[in-house]
């Protein structure tokens, strides 16, 4: 049905979404990377990558590259991923889970190579962007 969906329109991202989970599912990894790369391309070709859908959708690339080997294109992804949502504890226990059961890497911070912001960290570079006064102490 998807895949209908998806020929008869061809701009349809979410169906393209749903098709990826189900790759990601059924563990044909290059097909998920491939549905999830034409659907970030249709819902912003400008790479910003804010939304919801987003985040799953790179969520999922990077698992299924990470499935095939294919590290640094995960990271890369992953790494995007929390960027966008730092303040997400599930999210940063999938990827140290993903990471360590592939072997990527012993530790999440291992394998990202940086240190991830927190949400404090998020909230003051966030003010200072707005040119606000930080609070006293900070």
């Amino acid at each position: 049905a998807l895949s209908a969906a998806i020929a008869a329109d061809g701009g349809c991202f979410q169906a393209l979404s749903n098709r990826a989970a189900c790759w990601l599912a059924a563990e044909e990894y290059a097909k998920c990377v491939d549905d999830c790369t034409a659907a970030l391309r249709l819902l912003d070709p400008t790479g910003a990558y804010q939304t919801k859908l987003a985040l799953r959708l790179l969520v999922r690339r990077a698992t299924a590259f990470c499935w095939q080997g294919e590290f640094e294109p995960g990271r890369a992804d992953f790494k995007r991923a929390l960027l966008l949502d730092s303040g997400n504890k599930s999210l940063r226990d999938d990827v140290e889970m993903l990471v360590t059961t592939t072997g990527a890497a012993p530790s999440l911070s291992a394998f990202m190579g940086t240190a991830l912001p927190n949400s404090r960290d998020a909230a003051l570079a966030a003010l200072d962007a707005a040119g606000v006064q930080r609070p006293a102490g900070m």
